[in-house]
């Protein structure tokens, strides 16, 4: 019984683990290469158009009003998108299947484990009694 419960404990964590592999993984990766790495370029252009403006102005240089124009719309356009990623369901559903999945595969460890716990009282339970009849 020991046996069984272990051999079923793994297939549970099994699994687990491929549900992670298949669903779950797969979207965080997604995330990460089509939403995540876009908004890390975007930033970077950010930082540099700032750069520029922060360099015209300790030069002393005439501002360039198309710069600064191009400044605050790249800004407010990854502002936009850097809060849509973060607002996202996606995000909070990816994290919610994972914990699920994770959840679930304790649960069904807790409960072969009490299936075995218990059997193991019942044998106890037999041996007290055939010493106390003894």
């Amino acid at each position: 019984f020991l046996k069984d419960t272990n051999t079923i404990v793994d297939e549970h964590k099994e699994n687990q683990d491929n549900i992670i592999k298949t669903d779950v993984l797969p979207s965080f990766k997604a995330l990460y290469n089509d939403v995540y790495k876009v908004l890390k370029e975007k930033r970077k252009t950010v930082e540099n158009l700032r750069i520029e403006l922060d360099s015209l102005r300790y030069t002393n240089e005439n501002n360039d009003d198309t710069l600064e124009d191009q400044f605050i719309t790249e800004t407010t356009s990854t502002l936009g998108d850097m809060q849509n990623f973060v607002d996202s369901v996606d995000i909070i559903r990816l994290l919610r299947t994972y914990n699920e999945t994770q959840l679930n595969y304790y649960k069904k460890c807790v409960e072969e484990y009490e299936k075995s716990l218990n059997v193991l009282k019942e044998i106890e339970a037999e041996y007290e009694d055939d010493d106390e009849e003894e």
